[in-house]
């Protein structure tokens, strides 16, 4: 069963609702990007909090495990977007990739149109079900070459554009540096405490401080609490992006284990470091390179201290490159956030056809 609405609005499902600063970030972009050419209850979010997500962007939202809602608005869309984050993967549990892909089925079938937007595609085991799936959609496109070839190898041709996050506005230059330096940790992995206290201890001496940053109020705020209290640093849980980014700004440099903390250190041109084997952070450290390093969790204090010097170095060495790296990221994010724009337009998204021309996007 096909759907040919002439006009309607868009779904956008992902990892949404949680309190994640890098999938609300994603979403943030896409929003700002889509409130261009709509209106803001013609576009739904699928969110674990739609209150919470309703009242930060001023769009309509759902819960997203209310299947007579999510049918609801479906039915009354042209267009279902599978946005953004690591949701191509079933390392996480086999549930979480059955659920996008669910989604994605549904997209097509209620709505009639799909785009998979700047997905990152991890270890996926149920290959012959994602690629089934996947075929239906419209338009399909990942955020980094690595993904791409994952998908290559299931049959799925995508293209290679950037995380959206990178469309967002950028931070102003020139802020001071503040004598600490920025460390994420993710809840669930094993990191040896007792070498990251020594770690710290290290840069103590040298008159710097640690500051722990969660990314996720829920998942990580305790772990990162504790490991602040463990290594004599503070801690912090910033509430948006935007703020993530400013810490970040003032900081001699960064390590972290979760992709988006190392997209804002990116954005903000501080050297960084990356911890452990997750392969979308390991895919965005290669993508990046600018001196960035990337250390196993159980590297030991000598070793990570070593990979801090070494990126510091190469960070001073890399100034035009990253300055040409981020443009390029930037550039790719903002043509297919409008290229995204351009497909709501071609749908009649809202019979908005006649207020709106492809030429003004």
């Amino acid at each position: 069963m096909k759907n040919n609405k002439a006009s309607g609005g868009v779904v956008i499902g992902g990892y949404y609702g949680f309190g994640n600063l890098g999938d609300e970030a994603i979403l943030d972009s896409a929003v700002r990007a889509l409130r261009g050419v709509l209106p803001a209850e013609s576009i739904c979010v699928l969110s674990a909090s739609p209150e919470v997500t309703e009242k930060r962007l001023g769009v309509c939202s759902v819960q997203r495990n209310n299947i007579f809602k999510v049918i609801g608005k479906m039915c009354s869309s042209s267009l279902y977007i599978s946005g953004g984050g690591g949701l191509l993967q079933d390392d996480t549990s086999r549930r979480s990739l059955w659920f996008y892909l669910l989604l994605v089925k549904l997209g097509k079938r209620l709505c009639g149109h799909v785009c998979v937007l700047a997905n990152g595609v991890g270890s996926i085991r149920q290959k012959k079900l994602a690629a089934r799936v996947l075929r239906c959609a419209d338009r399909v496109s990942v955020r980094d070459g690595e993904s791409a070839k994952r998908l290559f190898q299931m049959g799925i041709f995508a293209e290679v554009c950037a995380d959206p996050v990178f469309a967002l506005p950028f931070l102003p230059e020139g802020r001071e540096r503040f004598g600490y330096y920025a460390v994420c940790l993710k809840h669930g992995e094993r990191i040896d405490l007792d070498a990251l206290s020594a770690f710290c201890n290290m840069y103590r001496r040298r008159g710097l401080q640690a500051m722990f940053i969660s990314m996720q109020e829920e998942e990580d705020d305790s772990f990162c609490r504790e490991a602040a209290a463990r290594c004599g640093g503070r801690f912090v849980s910033p509430q948006s992006f935007e703020f993530l980014e400013y810490l970040l700004s003032g900081a001699e440099f960064a390590v972290g284990m979760r992709l988006h903390f190392l997209i804002g250190a990116a954005r903000v041109e501080v050297p960084f470091v990356s911890l452990g084997g997750d392969c979308k952070v390991s895919d965005f450290v290669d993508l990046w390179g600018c001196g960035a390093r990337s250390v196993p969790l159980d590297c030991g204090a000598s070793a990570l201290s070593e990979a801090v010097e070494n990126a510091a170095a190469a960070h001073s060495e890399y100034k035009k490159e990253r300055s040409e790296k981020l443009a390029q990221l930037s550039s790719l994010a903002q043509e297919e956030l409008t290229r995204l724009c351009r497909m709501c337009v071609s749908l009649c998204v809202d019979g908005r056809k006649n207020e709106i021309s492809l030429g003004e996007i």
